[in-house]
This record gives C-alpha cells, sequence and structure tokens, in this order.
C-alpha cells in the first residue's frame, strides 16, 4: 500500500515537472527542433529555419506607467496579455519572449502573422473601449513590426550547471 502512494506521488510530481516545463518550451517550439518532450532538448540544439518575427508594444507605454499605481500597471499588463496571448496561438506562432509591455512572437507562416497583427490592433481597440468605460484611461495603441528572416531556432550552446540554476 505504500509502495503504490509512494508510486502514485511520483507520477503526479512528473507530471507537474512535465506541465511546468512546457511553460517554457512550447509544443510549437519542440516541433520546430522535431522533438516531442522538452527532456530531449540537448544543449546546442537548433534547427535552420525560414521565420517571421512579430513584435507588438503598447505605443508611449513606459512614460504612461511612470504615472500609474503597481495595481494599475499590473492590471493593464494581465488584460494585454490575456489578449495577445491567445491571438498569436489562434495563428500558428508562439510567443518567445514577453519584455515588459512587447511581446516577441515567432511564426512560420508569414501571412499568419501579418493576420495576428491586424488582430492585435483591433483586440486592443476593443480593450480601450472596455477600459474607457471603467474609468478615464488614456488609450492604448499597439504598435506592430514583422520581420521576415532566415536563422535558427535552438537551445543554448552552454548548460547550466546546478550553482548557477540556485
Amino acid at each position: 500500500r505504500y509502495e503504490k502512494a509512494k508510486l502514485v506521488k511520483s507520477i503526479l510530481t512528473a507530471r507537474q515537472t512535465d506541465k511546468q516545463i512546457r511553460k517554457l518550451c512550447p509544443n510549437r517550439f519542440m516541433n520546430l527542433l522535431d522533438i516531442t518532450n522538452p527532456t530531449q532538448l540537448l544543449p546546442g540544439m537548433h534547427a535552420d529555419l525560414n521565420v517571421t518575427l512579430l513584435f507588438a508594444d503598447l505605443r508611449g507605454f513606459s512614460a504612461a506607467a511612470e504615472t500609474m499605481t503597481h495595481s494599475e500597471l499590473y492590471n493593464i499588463l494581465l488584460d494585454y496579455t490575456k489578449i495577445v496571448n491567445p491571438i498569436i496561438g489562434a495563428r500558428g506562432g508562439f510567443v518567445d519572449k514577453w519584455v515588459g509591455d512587447g511581446v516577441f512572437a515567432v511564426f512560420q507562416d508569414p501571412e499568419e502573422a501579418v493576420f495576428a497583427a491586424v488582430e492585435l490592433q483591433h483586440a486592443v481597440k476593443v480593450l480601450n473601449g472596455e477600459r474607457a468605460k471603467a474609468m478615464a484611461t488614456t488609450p492604448a495603441l499597439t504598435e506592430v513590426k514583422i520581420s521576415f528572416a532566415d536563422g535558427s531556432a535552438g537551445s543554448s550552446p552552454h548548460q547550466a550547471s546546478s550553482e548557477e540554476l540556485t
């Protein structure tokens, strides 16, 4: 009985760990590298690709953020990420990283990146309308840049030691 409970706990822990790792290594990224599990990702593993990079941010956000409370800032960014992430995912892209209010996304299909950019513009306009009804706020404007590039996607060639991770 004890062994069975220990096994169940071990399986649940492994599932939770896998779930957390997959947040850092999206399935679409793994597909680019032709792997199915993040544990297969080795230092220096990469694939040469033709990709479309999308960068979107809220125009003038840094200056506006200086006048906001922490709570206001958090809520605006939360609302923004709630609309940006699903649009990028629905169009076949994946978020590479967020830097403040800026998002870098990777697409294999350039047309889908353009459609995502248009949808982002519309969604922010809708969000502005909702926020204006709730409170007097300065409308956010999304600036989107798209770049078509040949490049590599992959992991760092450097394998972190356990000391670097703690």
